[in-house]
């Protein structure tokens, strides 16, 4: 266990957990993604606010989190709110919103630079949640959160 600034003993999750949740959240990310014209704004939606929805079912994490049994949050032990997804998971939404760039010209020429900083994101989350104490990547330093395996 290790002990954040505000005192509270926090038990990172373990890495597979984390990783398979990440997995399910993008397949559902995808299947918005999928839906003509819209569904690049739907997956980004999702990707951003997952972790702050007080939804019953998720309650303060995304689904993938729900069904591996871990949560995000904050140091004092509190759940996220909506301000702490939005800092956790902004960089994801650029990877949500390739697809419905693909239904504008503009766009189209948008795609490769956008995919380019989606594995640099990915390549950068991947190496911080893979060597850090607490298992933090660069989203939960930014909004200081810890995600933790949970008995619910």
């Amino acid at each position: 266990m290790t002990e954040s600034d505000a005192g509270f003993e926090l038990q990172p999750a373990p890495l597979d957990k984390r990783l398979i949740a990440a997995l399910i959240d993008f397949v559902i990310g995808a299947f918005l993604s999928a839906v003509p014209i819209l569904g690049g704004v739907a997956a980004a939606t999702y990707w951003v606010l997952r972790d702050g929805l007080e939804v019953e079912f998720m309650n303060h994490r995304s689904i993938g989190k729900a069904i591996m049994k871990i949560r995000p949050l904050r140091p004092d032990g509190s759940y996220t709110d909506i301000d702490d997804s939005i800092r956790r998971n902004w960089m994801f939404a650029p990877a949500a919103l390739i697809p419905f760039l693909f239904y504008s010209v503009i766009g189209a020429f948008l795609v490769p630079p956008m995919i380019l900083l989606v594995l640099v994101i990915t390549g950068i989350e991947i190496y911080l949640i893979s060597n850090d104490a607490l298992r933090q990547r660069l989203g939960d330093k930014v909004a200081d959160t810890v995600v933790v395996e949970v008995s619910e």
